[in-house]
């Protein structure tokens, strides 16, 4: 080969990266505005015009799960996926379940225990699911039986966020910031919080605690 052949072949090499590169900036303009996100494995879900769309890496373009979504739905916390099962809450309050990553959907609502008006957030762990609602958690492992998590008073406690580290589930409420122990009570661990809660997030021991108008705030966890 000579040198000049050597040269464009490197150019064609170098070439077809950057255009891998130009079409993965496309697909990340094209996905501009979404509403609700959940990322499992290399799966993507997104909410976008009312639609429920998934991309799997190596896959060319995004796909329509056939769901509407309804025109309220973006709200970060109303989808989460674990593994081939995702879950989608909707404003009206009815719960969707897939079980093959989003080809079928399942409305489950009326296996749920608890009577309330919307989600707060949905978080999916392995096999396990917690959804926080306006009038208590409820949690499950199949989507199938489902069980409400209450305080050591049978009281049910409005959690806004959640928040999992291995096997220890935190929540925030206007009350304060709770743990929830190996009965499946929650025990208040922070009797005060700065301002209302967004997120929590956990990292190095410790709970942060992203507020509305104060900023952010962490309590040690050891």
């Amino acid at each position: 080969m000579s040198s000049e052949d050597a040269n464009i072949l490197n150019l064609r090499k170098k070439t077809g990266k950057l255009k891998d590169k130009v079409e993965g900036i496309k697909l990340l303009f094209n996905i501009v505005g979404v509403g609700a996100v959940a990322v499992t494995d290399n799966t993507f879900y997104i909410d976008r015009n009312q639609r429920l769309f998934r991309w799997r890496k190596g896959y060319p373009e995004w796909l329509d799960l056939g769901l509407d979504t309804g025109e309220d739905f973006g709200y970060a916390g109303s989808l989460a996926a674990s593994g081939d099962t995702v879950y989608v809450g909707k404003k009206d309050g009815h719960l969707f379940q897939s079980l093959d990553a989003g080809n079928n959907w399942q409305d489950i609502t009326s296996s749920l225990p608890l009577m309330f008006e919307e989600f707060n957030e949905i978080v999916s762990v392995g096999s396990k699911v917690y959804v926080a609602t306006n009038n208590g958690v409820l949690f499950s492992e199949t989507g199938k039986k489902w069980r409400v998590l209450t305080d050591n008073t049978s009281s049910n406690i409005e959690i806004v966020s959640l928040a999992i580290d291995g096997n220890t589930v935190f929540g925030a409420s206007d009350s304060g910031i709770y743990e929830l122990d190996n009965k499946g009570e929650w025990w208040i661990i922070s009797p005060e919080v700065p301002d209302n809660v967004e997120e929590l997030v956990i990292h190095d021991e410790k709970l942060y605690i992203v507020t509305k108008k104060r900023g952010m705030f962490y309590i040690p966890l050891n």
